[in-house]
């Protein structure tokens, strides 16, 4: 079990982490078709220079080929966004798609993400 000490320093290095990727690598998992299973969220370098970028920048715009995991990373750090949120200062996401089905795709990836999370990042009950 961990102890309050612990999940204060945790909390800690998450909160600080404005690329929000220390989070993304040691609490998400994801599916990796090569294995046909979950695995941890390893980023790749581009993905990481997205996070980064997502985490200084208060606008993105990016160009992407296809299959480069981007509405993945992108919803791995939203996750970690809200979650993070000041209850004070929400923070609201718009998903928008060319198609309804891949927007709600992408919130149910969101979603997915803040699942995987343990409790404690949500205060008491």
């Amino acid at each position: 079990m961990i102890d309050i000490g612990e999940i204060s320093q945790e909390y800690i290095k998450c909160y600080s982490d404005k690329s929000r990727i220390y989070m993304i690598e040691h609490y998400f998992k994801t599916l990796d078709n090569t294995q046909k299973k979950e695995v941890p969220y390893i980023l790749f370098p581009r993905q990481k220079d997205l996070c980064n970028a997502l985490g200084t920048g208060k606008d993105c715009i990016l160009t992407k080929p296809r299959q480069a995991g981007i509405t993945t990373t992108s919803s791995a750090f939203l996750a970690c966004e809200l979650v993070l949120a000041d209850p004070d200062a929400p923070i609201t996401v718009l998903a928008i798609g060319n198609t309804l089905d891949l927007a709600q795709q992408f919130v149910t990836k969101i979603r997915d993400f803040i699942k995987q999370l343990p409790r404690w990042f949500f205060g008491e009950e």
